[in-house]
């Protein structure tokens, strides 16, 4: 147990981001490790103040009263690039109110945690000012993740990437989610600290019975953007769709590609055994992951922790994940998961799932393996303990200095 005194600064520089927000995986994911810190004696003070308490009520993100819906919809399409930077530029004023805000009570906290997103360098702003330790969690490479999510570019895109480089550079201690996380940055940057591995997980801390007969479902369960692929699950669900009627396809989540997916759903031969709920609460989310026979990750990029691929094992769901750097380095191929073949990808999802769905003993094989490794290496006590330990030493090394 540390000294109750400890006091850690917990910032994100998204404007308008609630700790509390029961749909965002990052917003429970980085509570669960403020609360870690909390149970060991830290006092945490969370920035952005959460559910709109505090002097940070602007941030909320507002398109102006003299747009419309559709008007937005039509400035985004046509002239994309502008629409970016015109957004980024409203992002970074909010996100230097965090900043000022974090400037004017950094001075009472032993310790700087940041969890790094683009544009924002204000954990080593403040390191510079107040010369507290400051421990990163290193997202992603944020310029890389802009441009797959915004294409067109924006003309802050420079400013991303500095931002990012001076935090790295700046920090005492990283967090990164895997290995090749890891070593992309040490070959990136000039890394002047340890680096640790520890991936994004939320716990759910239940375990669910595999019986059988409930488990009607092929499932995905997360956000819908580009590089998750679902639209490779939905054209194998129409491979095998008459070899096992008695399964349909769970679809569970939301995001920007929604609407896109949906609308190949509503044209799928298959349409009237396909699922779409949207965000569902955690009540109903426990009572879909009891009927889901095979869990499924179609793709994710290079770098991404798989958080749905640990809420699968957790939830005693057998799994089919991507062949990624990062998803291969925390899973074992034919153990805990089977892989899509990066070279055959629809084919290869297909054979996955015929095999998964025609053989039980391989879906309890997975998905014991899988469980273990949530209980052991992934297992919330051991991953939080690794946490509040690096907080806790680079608090001391900051002392002794």
């Amino acid at each position: 147990m540390i000294e109750k005194s400890k006091k850690a600064l917990f910032i994100i520089g998204v404007p308008g981001f609630s700790f509390r927000n029961e749909n965002s995986a990052v917003a429970k994911y980085l509570l669960l490790l403020s609360d870690a810190l909390t149970e060991q004696g830290f006092q945490v003070t969370l920035l952005p103040f959460s559910d709109g308490a505090g002097l940070l009520t602007t941030h909320k993100s507002s398109t102006g009263n003299s747009m419309t819906s559709k008007l937005k919809k039509a400035f985004r399409k046509f002239a994309p690039y502008l629409y970016n930077t015109l957004a980024d530029h409203r992002y970074y004023k909010a996100q230097e109110l965090i900043y000022r805000e974090a400037e004017r009570i950094v001075a009472d906290a032993d310790i700087i945690i940041e969890f790094l997103t683009y544009g924002s360098s204000i954990g080593a702003r403040l390191k510079a000012r107040s010369k507290k330790s400051l421990v990163l969690i290193y997202d992603s490479p944020l310029e890389h993740q802009y441009i797959e999510m915004h294409p067109a570019g924006s003309m802050y895109l420079k400013r991303i990437g500095k931002a990012e480089a001076f935090s790295v550079e700046h920090a005492d201690h990283l967090i990164c989610y895997s290995d090749p996380v890891r070593k992309y940055v040490q070959s990136s940057y000039n890394v002047k600290c340890d680096i640790s591995i520890m991936p994004c997980i939320v716990w759910k801390g239940i375990s669910l019975p595999y019986e059988n007969e409930r488990r009607k479902y092929v499932g995905f369960i997360g956000s819908f953007l580009v590089w998750h692929k679902v639209e490779l699950l939905l054209k194998s669900f129409e491979t095998i769709g008459s070899e096992f009627p008695g399964i349909n396809l769970l679809l569970l989540g939301y995001g920007g590609e929604w609407e896109r997916i949906h609308q190949l759903a509503m044209n799928h031969p298959y349409s009237s055994r396909i699922i779409m709920p949207g965000f569902v609460n955690e009540e109903e989310l426990t009572e879909y992951k009891k009927q889901i026979a095979v869990g499924v990750m179609p793709g994710t990029n290079w770098y991404g922790s798989p958080l749905k691929l640990f809420e699968y094992a957790e939830a005693g769901i057998p799994v089919i994940a991507p062949s990624s750097p990062s998803v291969k380095d925390l899973f074992r191929k034919d153990h805990e998961a089977l892989f899509i073949d990066p070279d055959n990808e629809s084919g290869s999802l297909t054979s996955s799932l015929r095999k998964l769905l025609s053989d039980p003993s391989l879906r309890e094989k997975l998905t014991a393996n899988a469980y273990e490794k949530m209980k052991g290496e992934f297992g919330k006590a051991r991953q939080t303990s690794i946490f509040t330990e690096i907080i806790s030493n680079t608090i001391n090394r900051g002392i002794k200095k």
